[in-house]
């Protein structure tokens, strides 16, 4: 028989404080953890990546590792035994394939290393059972401290007196708009109407202490919302972020003209021109230091994806209650997006997109 490196293997090389490496093996449907013994082993499994018999194995383990036989068969089984390596004709290697062979093998570990996870009220890091569970509040993500103008938005319209049926029936996602100026009441009424729901997040954090709080609440507060407006009537093409607490938009860059805005957010969406000609592109930045807090496992992190999509939506819906057109992307270049808005891509990063006009 022969075996060959298990294809879902995943090293930590920043382990434990003595230096120690952990690999953390999927195989027949669970994930394990362990710590290798010496970093000489991975030499060993990358001379398996090509399916061997335990014999060639074997001479390859004394050779590299110095080791006697005893000592190479004793690590062999091991590494058999707790997956790392598999049979030749192991499930592993066909029921993933695709995941490999699309460039997906680390979405994969992620996907798999999260299916199992444990799903429970969430509980500090730091555990401070009498203080943060107790009577302690949450702080919310506030808007980032910046240094340029603040424009204070007049107060919003209605929304059309119209069923949720028939708004949503009528969504549609588009791929061009027709240039027109929006004026700045509208912007107000689309950022009031779907960023409301959030801003009583925000005062129900700030209100409540943390062991009564609502769990979805504290889950759809990590949200930072950059409208980036390229026309509208008495706004200056430009980068902003939005106070959701004060209902304001705060500049962070100008724009020439508004070609110039165009092409910002062309060149930060993969080059998709689709939003051309729209009134305002907004990105929605995804706070992973508020996500972490309550959610300090790593399954959290679909959670920060699927909030900010809720949120995205609720504003497409808004959009299209005040008959205006929509198109959503989450197809962003990481690096170009980070630069345009000001952020660094580590606790906070943008995720999402969603251009209105008419």
């Amino acid at each position: 028989m022969k075996v060959r490196t298990n294809n879902l293997v995943q090293f930590d090389w920043n382990g434990p404080a003595d230096g120690g490496i952990r690999g953390t093996v999927f195989v027949d449907g669970t994930t394990n953890t362990y710590e290798l013994d010496d970093i000489d082993v991975v030499e060993v499994l990358e001379y398996a990546l090509t399916a061997r018999s335990k014999d060639d194995l074997r001479t390859f383990a004394c050779d590299s590792l110095e080791c006697e036989t005893t000592a190479a068969d004793d690590l062999l089984d091991t590494l058999i035994e707790t997956g790392f390596l598999l049979p030749d004709d192991h499930e592993n290697f066909v029921a993933y394939r695709t995941w490999m062979d699309k460039g997906w093998q680390r979405a994969l570990f992620y996907h798999l290393r999260t299916r199992t996870a444990d799903v429970e009220r969430p509980t500090p890091p730091d555990d401070r059972e009498e203080t943060a569970r107790s009577g302690e509040s949450l702080e919310p993500p506030s808007a980032t401290a910046r240094d340029g103008p603040r424009l204070d938005l007049p107060d919003p319209d209605e929304l059309p007196d119209e069923s949720f049926r028939a708004v949503a029936l009528r969504r549609r996602t588009h791929r061009n708009f027709s240039g027109t100026e929006m004026d700045l009441t509208t912007l107000s009424t689309v950022l009031h109407h779907a960023f409301g729901p959030v801003k009583a997040v925000f005062d129900h954090l700030e209100e409540t202490p943390l062991a009564e709080t609502e769990p979805g609440a504290i889950r759809r507060a990590g949200l930072r919302v950059y409208p980036v407006v390229q026309r509208c009537r008495d706004v200056p093409p430009g980068v902003y972020e939005y106070d959701i607490r004060e209902h304001a938009l705060v500049r962070i860059r100008t724009f020439d003209t508004v070609e110039t805005a165009d092409d910002a957010v062309t060149d930060a969406a993969h080059r998709q021109n689709h939003h051309t000609d729209a009134a305002v592109s907004l990105f929605f930045g995804s706070v992973f230091d508020h996500d972490q807090r309550w959610c300090p496992k790593s399954r959290g992190l679909r959670n920060s994806y699927l909030h900010v999509s809720e949120h995205a939506h609720r504003l497409v819906l808004v959009a299209t209650a005040l008959r205006l057109r929509n198109f959503v992307t989450p197809a962003l270049k990481d690096e170009r997006i980070d630069a345009l808005v000001g952020v660094e891509g580590d606790d906070e990063a943008i995720t999402y997109l969603v251009a209105i006009g008419e």
